[in-house]
């Protein structure tokens, strides 16, 4: 459901296999912009979590970007995830 990684995110986002883009609130701008333009019309969410914290989170390292990839699960994260950028 979740793919974390540069080059996985990168791969996943060309693939037509993500539902969203989710980015750490210090994720540099050089990598958002290019994230930002794989994604094309996915919607993309920044969150109020670090690289670390994000990367926490999942139970990894430091992660930029998460995709979040099309399942019936992620269907939900989707709607949480649209909810909670609507509260700001």
């Amino acid at each position: 459901m979740l793919t974390g990684g540069k080059d996985a995110v990168r791969d996943a986002l060309v693939s037509g296999l993500a539902e969203c883009l989710v980015l750490a609130n210090d994720t540099s701008p050089r990598l958002c912009d290019d994230l930002r333009s794989r994604a094309g019309a996915l919607p993309v969410f920044t969150v109020h979590l670090s690289v670390d914290e994000l990367g926490q989170r999942i139970g990894k390292g430091a992660r930029s970007a998460l995709v979040v990839r099309r399942s019936a699960a992620s269907r939900a994260l989707l709607r949480e995830l649209r909810w909670q950028a609507a509260l700001r």
